[in-house]
């Protein structure tokens, strides 16, 4: 029958991951803009 998934487990896995990377996304875009000021 396939493997039981925790949805509400999983969901909460992505969430987290997902909130991290957009962090990660805005310190890297925050980044880019000064470097692309510094130019």
């Amino acid at each position: 029958m396939g493997i039981y998934i925790d949805l509400e487990r999983v969901q909460e896995g992505f969430y987290n991951v997902n909130r991290d990377f957009a962090d990660n996304i805005k310190d890297a875009t925050d980044k880019f803009k000064q470097a692309s000021f510094c130019l």
